[in-house]
């Protein structure tokens, strides 16, 4: 793994994030977000891939050839006037068959829908917790009853780990939880067979001109799809500061200000999980509220719970780690040995999406 991975590079650029962002193409960091962000409230996180240069800065990634988002099942009619009007030739949906179960795929008349389905470790969605003993690694977070064709195969009345801490007033271990999370997700997406299986499809997709513009999303838009813009980015020559602000990007537009807490988490998204923790009391505290915790308590539930929902740089890092230990020390090595990215498809993609830069003019008075 580089240097710009290591936990203290990772610290000081995500601390430093608006800095990063007004130093990419235009100045305003706002304005750098309204340029890749498109006007889409019932899916928020679609954004074109475009404007970043090549570490070389010869090059930039086009406008309007490469965009991410998440499930487009929630759009109105206007909205999806307004992403037909993209021109988008294939959509590449990574969602599992239960995600898309629950919010219908969706693509653009005459363009190609290609499901890469991302089933979850241990053979259930993420929020049901276990199968046959297998622990999902985020079944610590997780509240309500699964349905009725799992209940068979979802252990019985097992407690989640946040319901024995609401319990017994217990906070302890939930940081450790949250830390083995999220970045278990990542590793399971770059290192499991099949998961390669599907990324490699993906890249073979990307790589072909004829697809293009190619769209890319999951259910948020925000971690399987991070992994295939990882890797478009990569291939690209995207620097590893430029990847990670483009990750960090899906913080913001949540709606996620970038003033934070004194732990980190976003002010918004901490209001947000402080009400799901107010409904987590309701459910399981003696006193149905979360008068019997302390503010310590509840800072630390804040934060880890914010590890799900929004962009982590220790995710990122993760999968970068493992791709690393399995590729020969880079991203790209990885690519070459497990995904079976080869030269010709890199030279393929970079012809289909890359432009020069154009040198900056100087008026005279």
């Amino acid at each position: 793994m580089t240097e710009a991975w290591s936990a203290e590079a990772l610290a000081a650029r995500e601390t430093d994030i608006e800095a990063k962002l007004a130093a990419l193409r235009v100045p305003n960091p706002r304005n750098e977000l309204r340029l890749r962000h498109l006007p889409l409230p019932r899916c928020p996180n679609f954004r074109d891939c475009g404007g970043y240069r090549t570490s070389d800065s010869r090059h930039q990634l086009r406008f309007g050839v490469l965009y991410r988002h998440g499930r487009l099942s929630q759009t109105d009619a206007e909205e999806r006037r307004y992403i037909d009007a993209l021109g988008i030739k294939t959509f590449v949906d990574f969602r599992s068959d239960d995600e898309i179960a629950e919010a219908e795929a969706y693509a653009s008349a005459g363009a190609r829908l290609v499901a890469i389905k991302m089933q979850d470790p241990a053979g259930v969605p993420k929020r049901w917790g276990r199968r046959a003993g297998v622990t999902h690694p985020l079944a610590w977070a997780q509240v309500g009853r699964p349905p009725a064709a799992l209940r068979k195969i979802v252990t019985p009345r097992a407690k989640t780990p946040l319901q024995a801490a609401f319990e017994t007033n217990d906070f302890s271990g939930v940081p450790d939880l949250a830390r083995n999370g999220m970045p278990q997700i990542y590793n399971w997406l770059v290192t499991d067979p099949y998961r390669k299986r599907d990324f490699a499809q993906f890249l073979a997709e990307a790589c072909d001109s004829a697809n293009l513009p190619l769209a890319f999303m999951c259910n948020a838009g925000k971690d399987r799809t991070a992994i295939g813009a990882l890797l478009l980015f990569t291939a690209l020559e995207v620097s590893e500061e430029d990847v990670l602000a483009d990750y960090l990007l899906t913080n913001r537009v949540f709606g996620k200000s970038v003033t934070t807490t004194p732990l980190g988490t976003p002010d918004k998204v901490a209001a947000d999980i402080r009400r799901q923790i107010d409904g987590m009391a309701e459910r399981w505290s003696p006193t149905g509220d979360v008068s019997p915790y302390s503010e310590a308590d509840l800072d630390v539930l804040t934060a880890a719970l914010a590890t799900i929902s929004g962009a982590d740089a220790e995710n990122l890092a993760e999968a970068t780690r493992a791709m690393c230990e399995e590729g020969g020390g880079s991203v790209l090595g990885y690519m070459r040995q497990e995904l079976g990215f080869t030269d010709a498809m890199q030279a393929a993609l970079q012809a289909a999406v890359l432009e020069p830069v154009q040198p900056a003019t100087t008026s005279k008075l």
